[in-house]
């Protein structure tokens, strides 16, 4: 099968930017404002061994200093009851 390559011609004003959405959010954003909330819902250490992983893998990724592997993000989808996607 060829591979097609889609080309956009930019038009005056126009930014690069402004055809893209935004990018999804780091998964650090979205389990501090769902799991690890300040409020104290569950700690990085309780949700670590929720997910079978060490807490400074988990923390590692929280702090935006790794990414979400697909193992990972299975193990998300399963403790937080949705799909993986």
């Amino acid at each position: 099968m060829p591979c097609r390559s889609i080309i956009r011609i930019l038009t005056d004003g126009e930014s690069i930017h402004d055809t893209y959405a935004q990018p999804p959010p780091h998964p650090r954003e979205v389990l501090a404002d769902t799991v690890l909330r300040k409020d104290g819902a569950i700690t990085v250490t309780e949700f670590a061994k929720r997910l079978h992983m060490s807490g400074v893998a988990l923390s590692r990724v929280v702090n935006g200093r790794a990414a979400v592997s697909a193992e990972l993000a299975i193990r998300l989808a399963a403790a937080l009851g949705e799909a993986a996607a």
